[in-house]
């Protein structure tokens, strides 16, 4: 069998593998290129329990790829080992909330390792003792953001800015207005509150004209 032939054929294998845990089709396709990433993929399936048969394994799947491409090479096993335990029992169940555990982890552990580079930070592990209740409070364990608190950010940051909105119309960096949002309001999921502000700028400004869609 040619090479290129046994090479797809190793890729469409473990995508196979991957959609069984349940990693979405593209996800599990970017994740096939790469041997080191589909390892670390199944070993944090492995790991958090999750089987082909696990309930909601579609929505944990994605959260333990967010994981992982998060975590990096600098997170410990102790580490690892408690966000995936998170996720699997639900405990951090959406995507801002896996971002803000990964980031808290990576920080901690670059503590440990004295801000050395992470490519020469040697940690014992054996000595790594992580608290579960700050890491549950950096991950937002049990905050729950609704979508009548995004729709009251978005409105107050409308009003706001309307000026501005009026003035620059569809050339206004909406990007500053939900990181100013996102600020408050940590774990919102930020498509939500992107929808809701085009939606909220359209109904203020109505549709594009051809000046808008001119080049500046």
């Amino acid at each position: 069998m040619p090479a290129g032939s046994e090479k797809k054929d190793a890729a469409a294998s473990r995508i196979a593998e991957l959609e069984s845990f349940g990693l979405d089709s593209r996800l599990s396709s970017r994740v096939a290129e790469s041997e080191k990433t589909f390892k670390a993929m199944i070993s944090a399936f492995h790991e958090a329990g999750i089987t082909p048969e696990t309930n909601n394994k579609e929505a944990k799947a994605g959260l333990l790829y967010t994981a992982i491409t998060k975590l990096g090479n600098t997170v410990g096993a102790k580490g690892r080992h408690m966000l995936f335990a998170s996720i699997s029992d639900g405990r951090v169940g959406a995507a801002p909330h896996v971002e803000a555990a990964a980031a808290w982890l990576v920080s901690f552990y670059r503590k440990l390792g004295d801000g050395v580079p992470n490519a020469v930070v040697k940690i014992d592990e054996e000595r790594v003792t992580i608290d579960q209740s700050e890491f549950e409070e950096a991950a937002g364990v049990g905050v729950v953001v609704t979508e009548e608190e995004i729709t009251a950010a978005v409105d107050s940051a409308i009003q706001e800015n309307t000026p501005a909105l009026v003035e620059k119309r569809y050339r206004f960096n909406t990007g500053l207005m939900q990181r100013d949002i996102m600020k408050n309001l940590r774990f919102a999921e930020g498509k939500a509150v992107s929808a809701l502000i085009t939606e909220k700028v359209a109904a203020l400004l109505g549709p594009k004209t051809e000046a808008d869609l001119a080049k500046p």
